[in-house]
């Protein structure tokens, strides 16, 4: 077999994405260590060539058909493996077209310009506009760089500059760089006194109310004036204890009242301070995070800071909209590289946490966790809070996804993997390719302009009707 496409690894991805060249009618192999359930009754069904063994086996590619095939994309979930099979395959086929899928772009473009692969790119990077389209009202297809200038490509197909697209939504990029700014009025005020430490609040409490009860009883027992009794009560419970004021000559119950508050009050004061300093640290540390947060009208919140949320995240500041990030247990390696972006730690199904985030105000939410039944609690959430926010959930079951949007009334449901699926067939059939889709039964790619026309070349390939697809 000759001039066949080898798909490398069956996971998400790699499933859509042999479903996608199988529609096209060109012939296709798939190497795998495995197919999971229900991906082996299609494929079963469908009639698929499957070698089972390791990719990194050049043995294995041999078996596949690699020296003879036309394309080989390689969709395995992790970088490093997909980075040797792709060593392999180049050297088995130096001519045919290699994609790999690689979430860290500063290395894809390193591995295209060193080691001759044609394309890598990720799956999250090119979902993301996707989801953030879906989160402001709009139906467009995704975006893309050409040049210096960003596109994006709406239903019509015919990408628009994304400047201009920033002014059709009423947008602009200085919205987003004002978004974390702190205004302090009284709504701002009542965030505030809601993030601050629940006992620092009680202790606060406890030592507000033996102030006034003590300059009531200082002011009776020792017969001292209003201020006095305010500075004998200041001194009392700091330890101070200047002299000039005692209760020495006092009533025994005073005496013994003294001493209570004395206790009480350098306890107080002590956890006080404990408190107040842990609240300083933190703030410094949130601070040199840049995540002092300040929920602006009609910001997007971002639940789960994974590879998808993390470019939802880098699209909202390229689309001008303000966002604050969800998680309960953020990636260490991306939580640093949010910058200025606000982070609210805890669980976006809780609706205090929503809360912090400004759900009140926020124009919709996207939940994109690693978990289909967490991103369904989290839209579940948001409409009981607040149904009039758009709610855009990522599930990885498509045919699911449909039922349960219908079902649960959640506004938008997506698949990264259904959505990013197109831009590796795309780039392996177009070296050129910009932006690749499907709509209707029809693959859509995007390709640059030629030299004597300005407008972008659309491609479509028709795809053939397929029973339903997960």
């Amino acid at each position: 077999m000759t001039g066949h496409f080898v798909i490398c690894g069956c996971g998400q991805v790699g499933f859509r994405v042999a479903m996608l060249v199988h529609r096209l009618g060109l012939p296709l192999s798939i190497v795998t260590t495995d197919l999971r359930e229900p991906f082996n009754e299609i494929i079963a069904k469908e009639g698929f060539r499957v070698v089972y063994g390791d990719a990194r086996n050049e043995a294995v590619l041999t078996q596949a058909g690699v020296p003879e095939a036309r394309a080989v994309i390689v969709c395995t979930s992790h970088d490093l493996n997909n980075i040797e099979v792709a060593l392999g395959v180049r050297r088995l086929n130096p001519h045919g077209a290699v994609i790999i899928r690689m979430f860290d772009q500063d290395l894809a473009r390193r591995m295209e310009e060193l080691l001759q692969i044609d394309r890598a790119l990720a799956m999250s990077q090119i979902s993301a506009p996707a989801f953030v389209m879906a989160a402001v009202g709009e139906a467009a297809r995704g975006a893309f760089s050409f040049g210096d200038t960003r596109f994006v490509a709406v239903e019509d197909s015919r990408p628009v500059e994304m400047e201009a697209f920033f002014r059709r939504l009423g947008l602009d990029k200085d919205k987003a760089n004002r978004a974390g700014r702190r205004r302090f009025g009284w709504r701002e005020w009542r965030q505030a006194f809601q993030l601050v430490n629940p006992a620092f609040k009680w202790v606060a409490l406890v030592l507000s109310l033996m102030f006034v009860v003590s300059v009531f009883i200082f002011t009776v027992g020792l017969k001292l004036s209003l201020v006095d009794a305010v500075y004998f009560v200041v001194t009392t419970l700091t330890t101070t204890g200047y002299g000039d004021i005692t209760a020495r000559e006092a009533h025994t119950w005073v005496k013994l009242y003294t001493c209570f508050i004395m206790v009480t009050g350098s306890v107080s004061i002590a956890v006080l301070y404990s408190l107040i300093t842990d609240f300083i640290v933190t703030a410094r540390f949130e601070e040199a995070l840049g995540r002092g947060w300040h929920a602006d009208d009609d910001h997007l919140i971002v639940v789960g800071l994974g590879s998808v949320g993390y470019r939802v995240v880098q699209e909202c500041q390229e689309f001008g909209l303000p966002v604050a990030v969800v998680d309960i247990e953020p990636s260490p390696e991306l939580l640093p590289r949010l910058g200025r972006t606000a982070f609210i730690h805890g669980d976006g199904r809780d609706a205090e946490t929503l809360e912090r985030a400004g759900l009140k105000s926020a124009v919709a939410v996207v939940a994109c966790t690693q978990d289909d039944a967490v991103n369904l609690g989290i839209g579940l959430a948001v409409k009981k809070s607040r149904p009039e926010t758009r709610t855009i959930v990522r599930l990885f079951d498509g045919t699911f996804a449909r039922k349960v949007g219908d079902a649960l009334k959640l506004d938008v449901t997506l698949s990264a993997s259904r959505i990013a699926a197109p831009s590796f067939v795309g780039a392996a059939l177009c070296k050129d390719a910009l932006l690749s889709y499907v709509e209707a039964d029809e693959l859509v790619i995007v390709r640059p302009p030629s030299q004597d026309d300005s407008e972008f070349f659309v491609e479509r390939h028709r795809l053939a009707a397929i029973g339903e697809e997960i």
